[in-house]
């Protein structure tokens, strides 16, 4: 990318008295930037085999429906009294009728399952597998996935200060929600803890003890429960750390589960590192924050670990499980396996969850830009599926101008058929009396005319085509348009032979600098956003 450096020296050649722009291309690698990168896993290699005979894991998925099911037909979606256990004893004692013979059949019993789905999760090689079938009451096999870490967040960017603001104000009160990640660092001042790494040393000292019930359970601020599935060192293509060893301490080791459960829930933390405690409202996001609050910062926070501290994992349905089991009331997962089908286990059973009234929501994907790479469970028929986005504005055909003594604009590129030219380019701004110019005579330009340069002019009185022919008459190898009234206008510009950046309302006052005459001088640089 051309810094400003650069962009001094090319004035100083010649053109001192134009601003300068560099037109470049960003790829969608260089978009990413900022967010937590996705990285292939990396193991142990498995040792040389027939391929049709290494083990995998899925779930025997039995006859009659489980908890989640016989809830969604319920009125209200409420069980009886009793009822829940009874379905869930009944389910069990038909799975453990069969475990003994899978055991001798020479698979791996790894869990039963009679709230999210009706199951056993087993690991056998294929062959294996395929003589599972015949049991009595196996109706089908279930793929279950190796899962990955995704996020990216950004709360005011989603409208959430809105829904704060109210009426009525929401802010996720008495909200039940379960993240399904790596666990959570609930000594953070994000979720009421000291904030302090020696509170945190001290709690991942005994991390596969309960926790402090000041900063875990019903009693904590945030953290009012969960559990580690899988424990510290887990991790499923590392033989030797591949079984899981739960314990009641869901604390985090990884980070990335903290930060998604901040984004969900988090109090938020001010620029004195402490735990903020004011009021969450439309003017919330305006304070200064170390931390900014997340989506509900008063929903009450149940952290499902299902990852170790490195890897990736295979214990997502039984973390959907536990969520159903335990009456939670939305289910987060910023994970997913890609390319995974909505037949898959974990699928599965958030629709299951789905039916029997909790809200799920699940990572579309985060494979790059390839389109069509969605993954489970976000593929799931009833989950809520959300695909990764910057937090930033980001358009399709996006070209965003970033003026080198700060701030910027960003706008569309509405004809992107038409390349955007390479290296440092002038940028000329044309004003009338003390505002953009309309640069719809020849007379709005330079005498001299404007020699590959951007020219910025203000929407109105004559066409776009108008405009961007004057333009490309003076010598200009593209244009900026901006809008008089709010927004863009239209997404395509046919006709025009140089680029037409279209930009908002709100971008006057970067560019319409009053008594600056014509041109004015101001460097800038353009960055086009590759579609994705």
């Amino acid at each position: 990318m051309t810094t400003p450096t650069r962009a001094s020296r090319f004035m100083r050649a010649g053109l001192a008295a134009l601003a300068v722009a560099a037109l470049i291309p960003i790829s969608a690698a260089a978009q990413s930037t900022g967010r937590p990168a996705l990285k292939r896993a990396a193991g142990t290699p498995i040792a040389a085999a027939a391929l049709g005979q290494l083990p995998r894991t899925v779930v025997l998925k039995m006859s009659g429906d489980p908890v989640a099911l016989v809830r969604s037909r319920a009125p209200g979606k409420q069980l009886a009294p009793g009822q829940r256990e009874s379905i869930e004893l009944d389910l069990r004692a038909r799975q453990d009728a069969i475990v003994p013979t899978i055991q001798k059949m020479g698979g791996t019993v790894l869990a039963q399952f009679q709230h999210a789905l009706n199951g056993i999760k087993v690991r056998g090689t294929p062959e294996q597998i395929r003589s599972f079938t015949s049991l009595p009451g196996v109706v089908a096999v279930k793929p279950v996935r190796f899962y990955h870490l995704d996020n990216t967040h950004s709360v005011p960017f989603i409208g959430a200060p809105q829904a704060w603001q109210g009426p009525p104000g929401l802010h996720g009160e008495h909200v039940r929600i379960a993240v399904i990640d790596t666990g959570v660092d609930y000594t953070h001042a994000n979720f009421g803890g000291p904030g302090t790494v020696a509170a945190y040393n001290a709690a991942f000292a005994s991390s596969t003890q309960p926790a402090d019930p000041s900063l875990f359970g019903p009693d904590a601020p945030k953290v009012k429960g969960g559990i580690d599935l899988v424990g510290d060192a887990y991790n499923p293509i590392d033989p030797n750390h591949a079984t899981p060893t739960p314990d009641p301490n869901p604390l985090d080791c990884n980070g990335h589960g903290s930060h998604t459960s901040g984004t969900a829930t988090g109090f938020g933390v001010t620029t004195a590192g402490a735990t903020f405690t004011g009021l969450y409202d439309g003017g919330t996001p305006s304070q200064s924050f170390t931390i900014g609050p997340g989506v509900a910062p008063l929903a009450d926070l149940y952290a499902v670990r299902v990852f170790g501290c490195t890897g990736g994992s295979e214990v997502v349905v039984d973390g959907i499980e536990w969520a159903v089991a335990h009456d939670m009331q939305v289910i987060s997962m910023s994970l997913g396996a890609d390319f995974g089908p909505a037949d898959d286990a974990d699928a599965e059973a958030a629709e299951n969850a789905v039916d029997s009234g909790v809200v799920v929501v699940a990572a579309a994907g985060n494979a790059g830009s390839i389109p069509y790479i969605v993954s489970s469970p976000g593929s799931g028929d009833k989950a809520i599926s959300v695909a990764a986005m910057d937090s930033h504005i980001f358009l399709p055909n996006g070209v965003h101008i970033a003026l080198s003594s700060g701030g910027g604009a960003d706008g569309i590129d509405a004809d992107p058929a038409v390349p955007l030219p390479g290296g440092s380019v002038p940028a000329v701004i044309l004003t009338s009396a003390g505002s953009l110019a309309l640069g719809c005579s020849a007379s709005d330009y330079p005498s001299g005319g404007a020699a590959g340069a951007l020219i910025i002019v203000s929407r109105g009185t004559c066409s776009f085509v108008t405009k961007a022919t004057l333009a490309k008459a003076a010598g200009a190898v593209a244009i900026g348009v901006v809008n008089n009234t709010t927004g863009f206008f239209n997404p395509a510009i046919p006709g025009v032979t140089i680029p037409f950046i279209e930009l908002r309302q709100t971008d006057s006052a970067t560019f319409g600098y009053p008594q600056c005459g014509i041109p004015c001088g101001r460097r800038f640089q353009l960055r086009g956003a590759a579609e994705t």
